[in-house]
């Protein structure tokens, strides 16, 4: 699969969960939660993106021009 459909799957599945993360951080005042699944449990530094991505290279980014950003 290429980068781009993995990047538009990860954008519908936030778009999915919005309406869930934002009234979890409403009603308790904390981002305990994943704002791409809505997870509460096992939230690491590598939830959403692991490590390996990166290579262990944290100077390393990633770069993108979807939606004018």
């Amino acid at each position: 699969m290429n980068i781009q459909l993995l990047l538009v799957h990860l954008r519908k599945k936030i778009r999915a969960n919005k309406k869930k993360v934002t009234d979890a951080i409403i009603t308790t005042h904390s981002a305990e939660i994943c704002i791409v699944c809505g997870s509460r449990e096992q939230l690491t530094k590598e939830h959403v993106i692991p490590q390996w991505v990166y290579n262990r290279s944290t100077k390393r980014t990633f770069e993108t021009t979807t939606n004018g950003i």
